[in-house]
């Protein structure tokens, strides 16, 4: 069984009115005051006060549960939550997905039982999350999230981790060295070197990775992101929204064997895009996609950065 539970009101935003146009609710907190009103009361009025009807003595078994939110976090969602994962039988579980608004502070937001200043509140025992959650193979999550030491961080697939905040990069390795398996990796967190960590912390090995997309990352992040991962020979795709130069790319490529880069412009003007032929490319590469790159016209005044750009250029390629 499939459990998803989505925002209701933003299935549907527009609704016709009766002359044939249409009228769109802003659940943002930035309309008219009656508009939030509506919102609050459809959440009160349109969702269950309790859940048996998800129970697994009439529901088959829970493989895949998903909590996808727009507006706000109530605490219905945890009690959805709640129920679902506490009648999640061992070993079922394979897809978690949890997309809520999570704020923009720097610290996450984790999931705990009890109450804790930093957690969601979710009325189960650690045993009882450890034992839903532990057979989880895609996790995908922005806004709350499991602590980093928890079983659903271990053998993983697919792992998705949105939400802009910071994470030390001792707890990244850490959590990534329990999913040796691991295929795909998306990620925006901004990794931070611990004061009290030595820096003698040994990347992720990660031999079976296929892709890595950062694309929700900035320059300077996308460099403190790849020193802590090492993949194996394996053919990779590796997704950017940065100029790939030597600065960010010359360290992971020496240990990597990635042959496709996709690069998507990081400023909306354009006004640091590097030309294609300074790019600092693998020279294995064989597939390049740049999206957005150039367009602007901007461009037609760029002033390379320096004259002491490190350039690599395939001459290889099959796909530009």
């Amino acid at each position: 069984m499939d459990i998803h539970i989505v925002d209701p009101c933003h299935c549907c935003e527009v609704e016709k009115s009766n002359d044939g146009s249409s009228s769109e609710f802003d659940f943002s907190g930035n309309g008219p005051p009656n508009e939030y009103e509506v919102w609050e009361e459809l959440m009160h009025e349109k969702n269950p006060e309790e859940f048996e009807f998800l129970s697994s003595s009439v529901a088959p078994r829970i493989r895949s549960l998903g909590l996808i939110l727009h507006h706000q976090y109530y605490p219905i969602h945890s009690r959805a939550l709640e129920h679902c994962l506490a009648n999640c039988l061992l070993g079922d579980l394979v897809e978690l997905s949890i997309r809520v608004p999570g704020g923009s502070y720097s610290t996450p937001t984790f999931i705990k039982p009890g109450y804790s200043r930093y957690s969601t509140e979710l009325a189960l025992s650690e045993q009882q999350l450890e034992h839903a959650w532990g057979s989880v193979v895609t996790l995908r999550l922005k806004g709350i999230y499991p602590p980093w030491a928890s079983a659903a961080y271990h053998g993983l697939t697919d792992l998705q981790l949105d939400g802009k905040h910071d994470i030390y990069g001792s707890e990244l390795t850490s959590f990534l060295g329990s999913s040796p398996q691991l295929r795909t990796l998306r990620c925006n967190f901004r990794v931070k070197q611990a004061p009290h960590i030595s820096k003698s912390v040994s990347p992720a090995v990660l031999k079976e990775l296929e892709a890595i997309d950062l694309v929700n990352m900035n320059e300077q992040e996308t460099k403190d992101f790849l020193q802590w991962i090492s993949p194996s020979s394996k053919p990779l795709q590796l997704s950017l929204r940065c100029n790939p130069t030597a600065t960010v790319l010359k360290d992971f490529l020496a240990r990597s064997n990635v042959q496709e880069i996709r690069a998507q412009s990081e400023s909306l003007w354009g006004d640091n895009e590097l030309p294609l032929v300074e790019f600092y490319l693998p020279l294995q590469l064989r597939v390049l996609a740049v999206n957005e790159w150039g367009l602007s016209p901007h461009n037609a005044t760029y002033r390379p950065r320096s004259s002491h750009t490190e350039v690599q250029f395939p001459l290889d390629l099959d796909t530009l």
